[in-house]
This record gives structure tokens, C-alpha cells and sequence, in this order.
């Protein structure tokens, strides 16, 4: 199965469940859980992203650019909060690991 990964590295992975802050009532909502990556591309090291698929069929529920005002702030034990760019919108996003 090809996932359009296959030209970068991953420099970090774990396992975790994803929330994305809805637009219309400010809650955490689930994308769902699989495999959170940090992958740089192999041919411009300074072109990286944060991709999550779920486990079993890889369907992609998170593909956002790491830019580089981007910071992420560790929330409790298990938690990770961070802002991603999907369709020109800044998205408050969740990642519970463990």
C-alpha cells in the first residue's frame, strides 16, 4: 500500500488518539487513533509535517505542514496541544499518547 510517505523519514512516531477543536462549539472532537508521525522529506531536509493514520486501512486523519512559528505545548502527563494549517484555517489541535 503506497501513503505518499515513501520519499520521507520519519524522525519520530508513536501511537495516540487525535482531537481537532470544532469550529462551532470550541470541543475537542476525535479524528480517531493510529500512528503519530514526524516525517521530513529525504530530498529538502527543510520540507517536514505531522502525519496520523489510523490503524488497520491508514486512512489519513491528520497532514499538516510543521511551520516555523509552530510550537507545541505539553498538557498534562499524556497530552500534546499544537496548531496546524488545514484549507488556509489555523486548527487547535489534541494528541493524547500512551
Amino acid at each position: 500500500v503506497q501513503t505518499g510517505e515513501e520519499d520521507e523519514a520519519s524522525l519520530y512516531q508513536t501511537k495516540g488518539k487525535l482531537y481537532a477543536d470544532t469550529e462551532k462549539t470550541h470541543a475537542w472532537k476525535e479524528r480517531g487513533k493510529g500512528t503519530f508521525k514526524v516525517n521530513i522529506s529525504r530530498e529538502d531536509t527543510k520540507l517536514a509535517r505531522l502525519v496520523m493514520r489510523t490503524d488497520g486501512v491508514l486512512r489519513l486523519i491528520l497532514n499538516v505542514s510543521i511551520f516555523p512559528d509552530m510550537n507545541a505545548v505539553i498538557t498534562g502527563d499524556k497530552y500534546v496541544r499544537f496548531i496546524g494549517i488545514e484549507d488556509n484555517k489555523p486548527i487547535p489541535f489534541l494528541l493524547k499518547v500512551g
